[in-house]
């Protein structure tokens, strides 16, 4: 009787060819350029989640102050003021209703005060904000109170509180002209509007809601949300 073979039967198998690895490999390469740009748009979506919930903070706060002033709104006042003198920027009088405990440039253009898809490390001049850095929220001052004392606004002199910007993203435009403008809110050119949030921005309007408007949208009714 013939002795079984004590070799296993052979199996079939063979390495990938190269036409097949490269095939493998374009696959790959095309899912993945399917999905980054879906997780980048998730991304920016929950950074702009973020950015919403800030400015309503914000929004919480500034009401918080007019009822605690006699109506009397915050302003804007410059980008290189100390935040901590008599004629103090928007953010320094907000800060302690926002838990901050300090009104100093350091904290102040971060946390709810920092956008965060604001991610340029300065205006390009260092003796604004913290030594350059900007967070990305501006004051509505043109219509909303500057640095004179006859600009500011009391709460119940805003006919349309549900229709008029109190703040929101700035333009990141001006950094190589005018850098001191990446603070407040201008509307006199179209690329003064943000971009930031899908070719548009976050604002906080006078009533506390916040909502994202396009920079096309924003500038075509600037005399409408912008003037009490």
């Amino acid at each position: 009787m013939p002795h079984a073979s004590s070799h296993p039967s052979p199996v079939s198998e063979r390495a990938f060819t190269l036409v097949e690895l490269l095939v493998v490999t374009a696959c790959i390469g095309l899912l993945c350029s399917l999905l980054f740009p879906a997780l980048k748009s998730t991304r920016e979506k929950a950074r702009q989640i973020q950015c919403i919930n800030n400015l309503k903070n914000i929004g919480i706060a500034a009401l918080e102050y007019a009822r605690e002033n006699d109506e009397w709104l915050p302003h804007s006042s410059l980008p290189y003021n100390p935040y901590t003198n008599t004629n103090r920027h928007w953010k320094g009088a907000l800060a302690s209703y926002l838990g901050l405990k300090s009104t100093a440039f350091t904290v102040v253009e971060h946390g709810v005060f920092h956008c965060p898809s604001q991610t340029l490390p300065t205006c390009g001049e260092p003796t604004y904000g913290d030594n350059g850095f900007y967070g990305g929220y501006g004051w509505n001052w043109y219509n909303l109170g500057y640095i004179n004392t006859d600009t500011y606004v009391r709460l119940n002199a805003i006919n349309n509180p549900s229709q008029t910007i109190m703040a929101g993203d700035t333009s990141d435009w001006h950094l190589t002209t005018y850098p001191y403008r990446v603070f407040n809110l201008y509307y006199n050119q179209s690329e003064a509007l943000s971009l930031r949030h899908n070719t548009g921005g976050n604002y906080l309007w006078v009533d506390g809601h916040v909502s994202w408007l396009s920079a096309q949208d924003a500038f075509a009714n600037s005399s409408k949300y912008f003037l009490k």
